[in-house]
């Protein structure tokens, strides 16, 4: 579990990008692992979709899409080593006040090679999002992110769920709609059903029954899926429509930092801070090192706390936000009123160790604009 754990957080700090929600730190100590990550507002895409009264537009929705799209895409081709997320569905997504989409959660997030097939029969993933393919075989592919994204494409579209109370007969309803052609309208979220988006969403059905094809030969590329979305964008731009979700333009959202300027101006505040409260100080060296400890403590940008200043942070855990794959998720408040998430184990395995080592080393290959970004974890566990 300590392993699990470490690799997690080190994954988390490789995907360094705007769109991944940023890792702060860590923390490992008495029967808890914890990861610290800069608090997302808006709460997540199932949340969003799942309240009826909140009105969310077709422009909100593509621009979610395409913030996913690309962060996928980035992770799959251009992070070295290539990284499959593994657990892409709406819980995972996070919004921010503009409807930025932010991705979370590299708990089951695998590197993978381009050279070779790969394996395992360790077969994890959530129920109604999980490609039956990768289920079946155990073969480790890009694709299996592709059939999670269609599936979260037929959500947004629809506003339904994929999986709810035992059923997964959303997708099921989905190709049979496909099949007799434009039953799929019959669908759509009567909120952006209005003719003038008819279209639109029919280009959006097309794309999501390609990347749910049973073939995975078939489907296509993470970059490709994003090029469109981003066509789609660009047309109804060009249209004259309203603009997208936040400061959407036709290229992306507008933004005249820089990514070593973002980086730089968040982590400086945070250091500084941190180091007044003694946050680098090791009270429990044994357990450190048991739990990963060499294996994150030389990584750039990365905080590791001590579960006393996390009591601190968190007000002993008094605001809980949501149950993740590793475990539950609390707000807490650094100095200055930087708001963090605080994600801890319930109960630490050996197993789970291996999970949040895997986690790490995943996400210290990320930089993103669309990915949560870690900012520290905690290794003083005694277990």
């Amino acid at each position: 579990m300590k392993e699990h754990f470490a690799k997690e957080i080190i994954i988390h700090c490789q995907i360094n990008h705007k769109n991944v929600v940023r890792l702060l730190g860590y923390c490992s100590e008495e029967n808890a692992l914890m990861m610290i990550t800069e608090y997302i507002s808006g709460g997540s895409l199932r949340e969003v979709l799942g309240c009826k009264d909140y009105p969310i537009s077709l422009d909100q929705r593509l621009g979610i899409a395409l913030d996913c799209g690309k962060t996928l895409s980035n992770m799959h081709s251009s992070m070295c080593p290539p990284t499959i997320h593994g657990d892409f569905k709406p819980g995972n997504i996070l919004l921010d006040d503009n409807f930025g989409a932010k991705l979370y959660d590299f708990g089951i997030s695998r590197m993978f090679s381009k050279d070779s097939t790969q394996y395992t029969v360790n077969v994890i993933g959530s129920i109604g999002y999980l490609d039956p393919l990768f289920a079946k075989t155990g073969c480790i592919d890009p694709k299996s992110d592709v059939y999670s994204f269609g599936v979260v494409l037929v959500e947004l579209v629809t506003r339904k769920k994929a999986y709810e109370n035992g059923s997964m007969g959303l997708i099921e309803t989905f190709f049979q709609a496909v099949r007799k052609g434009t039953k799929a309208r019959e669908m759509f979220d009567a909120d952006i059903a209005q003719s003038s988006n008819i279209k639109v969403l029919d280009k959006i059905v097309n794309l999501a029954a390609e990347c749910l094809r049973m073939e995975m030969s078939k489907r296509p590329r993470m970059e490709d899926v994003a090029e469109r979305l981003r066509m789609l964008i660009k047309a109804r731009c060009q249209k004259g429509q309203e603009k997208t979700a936040g400061h959407w333009t036709l290229w992306g959202k507008q933004d005249n930092t820089t990514q070593s300027e973002r980086i730089s101006s968040s982590n400086s505040t945070v250091f500084f801070n941190l180091n007044s409260l003694g946050i680098f100080s090791r009270n429990a060296h044994t357990n450190f090192k048991r739990n990963g400890g060499p294996v994150v403590q030389n990584v750039k940008g990365l905080y590791i706390f001590t579960k006393s200043e996390l009591r601190k942070i968190t007000n002993n855990n008094s605001e809980f936000l949501l149950v993740g794959s590793f475990g539950k998720v609390c707000k807490g408040t650094l100095p200055e009123n930087t708001a963090v998430a605080v994600m801890s184990s319930v109960k630490v395995t050996e197993a789970l160790k291996e999970q949040f080592i895997e986690q790490i080393e995943i996400q210290t290959h990320m930089m993103h604009v669309n990915i949560l970004n870690l900012i520290g974890c905690c290794l003083e566990v005694d277990v």
